[in-house]
């Protein structure tokens, strides 16, 4: 993923179907209140930043609509209504 000739689409394709599935493995199963809600979208931010060679301190909110990266609420509401 951080491999700098890597398209950003490419890299937005690898994160969705790879890479969110592991670190929301059985997470719709798991109690989450909102704080740690957050802070796995935090995690989720950070760890694309790093892949695209971004400052830590950018905003994700932005970059996640740009890629097209949903939010791990969404994701486990969906795992959620549609396993």
């Amino acid at each position: 993923m951080s491999y700098p000739g890597l398209a950003t689409g490419a890299k937005s394709c690898i994160w969705n179907i790879i890479c969110q599935p592991i670190v929301l493995y059985d997470m719709d199963y798991i109690p989450l209140s909102n704080s740690g809600k957050q802070k796995v979208d935090s995690k989720q931010g950070n760890l694309l930043k790093q892949s695209l060679g971004l400052n830590k301190r950018s905003h994700s909110s932005n970059l996640l609509k740009a890629l097209s990266v949903n939010k791990i609420e969404v994701v486990i509401k969906w795992n959620i209504a549609f396993p």
